[in-house]
């Protein structure tokens, strides 16, 4: 059984909402991270950045960083950027880019929960990112960056939602990259029927695991047992591909690549089932190879078990999200010298499919789009 409950939460002041919710992060280089914050220096990446995020890319040990992040989010708090502390409610969140709208509604989702297994996750967590992120909540002693969660759709809770919509909301306020943002308060009358509804639904950590990870540490530790978190229906997300980057350390990539059974030189079909692979100008088209289990039919899982391995020990790997002009993408390997290896974007069923076997996937095998923000909900740790 799945646990939700309605949260204290500070929401940011209306005043505030052009300079302190944040862009993504992972959507961000860090130099465009460091720009951010030198135009916006009340952006909340001021209370998340890491060492790379700073000018100079200057060493910070753990320590210096998490108490840099409470200095700032005590100078916003000083300054007035968020409001005053709401009673336990549920909020309706709606997220808008180019042409996509998604709403869900953020509250809190239980760590026994994550623990048990009734909260699926689907992607591999590295211990030391999820050990800095607890001692980083520690630290700072607050969350503004939800989890996102994915509930399968419930007729109830959509009817709730649409007529929440139709109220005043609390916020509404567009980003610089377009992405506009509106948060209603669900009134209390409501509160039992989305804790009922969503009680037996299984639900899929779709993007947060290292902050999951994070607070299952914490609570381990005596730490609050609820985490917030933006929950949506599965009808209203969408996920784009990340596309491998490769510095090969071998001669000739692609001829190492060809002795895998089945490649044929070229772009052949439409990617399901294969990997199309460019170098220097050339294509080659590798198939899935003894794909059983739904993990092994993914992308992501054939790059790092057939592919990777032949591109050298020492072969770099970095990754970008699926842009919307490919000539853009080729453009830009010609100019490196890398190797491209197009992913599919994993489909729902896929994820689901993945999560409900206990596998997980490589890191960065999802990127779901538009993406919940920073800086706009609150939540004491204390």
């Amino acid at each position: 059984m799945a646990r939700v409950a309605p949260l204290q939460l500070r929401l940011v002041s209306p005043d505030w909402v052009d300079r302190v919710p944040s862009p993504a992060h992972d959507a961000l280089t860090p130099a465009a991270r460091i720009a951010h914050l030198r135009r916006l220096p009340d952006s909340y990446l001021g209370v998340t950045r890491g060492p790379e995020d700073y000018e100079g890319n200057e060493p910070r040990s753990a320590d210096e960083l998490v108490a840099d992040g409470r200095v700032a989010l005590d100078r916003l708090l000083d300054l007035g950027a968020f409001g005053e502390v709401g009673p336990d409610r549920f909020y309706a969140y709606r997220l808008e880019l180019d042409g996509w709208c998604q709403t869900g509604i953020v509250g809190g989702v239980h760590m026994d929960d994550y623990e048990s297994g009734t909260i699926r996750i689907h992607e591999q967590v590295y211990a030391e990112r999820a050990r800095h992120l607890a001692l980083h909540a520690e630290v700072v002693g607050a969350q503004s960056s939800p989890v996102a969660v994915a509930h399968h759709p419930n007729r109830t809770i959509a009817t709730i939602l649409e007529a929440v919509q139709e109220t005043t909301p609390e916020l509404n306020f567009a980003m610089p990259d377009g992405l506009e943002q509106t948060v209603w308060t669900i009134d209390d009358e409501h509160t039992a029927s989305v804790r009922s509804e969503l009680q037996d639904e299984r639900l899929y950590l779709i993007d947060g695991h290292h902050r999951t990870a994070a607070a299952a540490i914490r609570y381990a530790a005596g730490g609050p047992p609820w985490m917030l978190a933006a929950l949506f229906s599965t009808d209203q997300l969408q996920n784009r591909a990340f596309h491998r980057f490769v510095r090969p350390t071998v001669e000739a990539p692609l001829d190492s690549l060809a002795a895998i059974e089945g490649s044929e030189s070229g772009r052949i079909g439409d990617g399901k089932g294969h990997i199309q692979i460019y170098h220097d100008g050339e294509w080659l088209t590798v198939p899935h190879q003894g794909a059983r289990r739904p993990l092994e039919r993914l992308d992501m899982w054939q790059f790092e078990e057939y592919i990777r391995p032949l591109l050298g020990d020492d072969a770099t790997v970095t990754y970008q999200m699926a842009p919307g002009d490919e000539e853009e993408l080729l453009e830009s390997v010609d100019e490196s010298g890398q190797l491209l290896a197009l992913m599919t974007a994993v489909t729902m069923p896929q994820l689901f499919a993945v999560a409900d076997a206990g596998d997980v996937m490589p890191p960065k095998s999802t990127y779901f789009e538009p993406k919940v923000r920073s800086g706009i909900f609150l939540r004491s740790l204390a």
